[in-house]
């Protein structure tokens, strides 16, 4: 029951009400709301946004929360939006300087795009993010295997690949 009243205490304060399944939001409506109480002393739990293509919009972000009692998630799924579009769309988020963001993000640049291009649009992303929320930690969750492309597929192993390699040589592994 204690975890039921911190997570419904840590609701009212950090974000409007939302439905039993916290449908996450598209695009950029509400990212300032959902994101709100920018320091830690003004929250009870550590905010966890977590960033990306359309694949995340189905995270139900009310079960981590209630498992979780450390931690209260957001989910902003962005739909179709590339390496690109993201640099645009994080900057409202890290304005808010939430302790963690888990970017999910580059699958909609593996027809278009390289395997280091997006590698590297991806690091560049996370500097970027750190530049404008220094004390945010930030996570890359590794691009989803897709099985209904070959092509597609060797790339996202590419990506993962590259990306493993630079947290490696950087100990930034986990």
């Amino acid at each position: 029951m204690k975890a039921k009243e911190d997570f419904e205490s840590a609701e009212k304060n950090i974000s409007p009400p939302r439905q039993a399944h916290a449908a996450p939001t598209s695009g950029m409506e509400n990212v300032n709301d959902d994101v709100a109480a920018t320091t830690s002393k003004n929250r009870a739990k550590e905010v966890v946004v977590i960033a990306g293509d359309s694949l995340i919009k189905n995270v139900v972000v009310a079960s981590m929360s209630k498992t979780d009692p450390n931690h209260y998630y957001v989910v902003k799924a962005f739909p179709g939006a590339n390496l690109s579009d993201k640099e645009d769309f994080i900057k409202p988020i890290t304005r808010k300087s939430p302790e963690k963001i888990i970017l999910h993000v580059g699958t909609n640049d593996l027809k278009n795009s390289p395997a280091k291009v997006i590698a590297d649009s991806l690091l560049n992303l996370t500097t970027q993010i750190k530049e404008d929320s220094p004390t945010t930690v930030v996570g890359i969750s590794a691009l989803l295997t897709r099985n209904d492309n070959a092509n597609l597929a060797t790339k996202v192993k590419q990506v993962n690949f590259i990306l493993d390699n630079y947290c490696r040589m950087n100990k930034n592994h986990s």
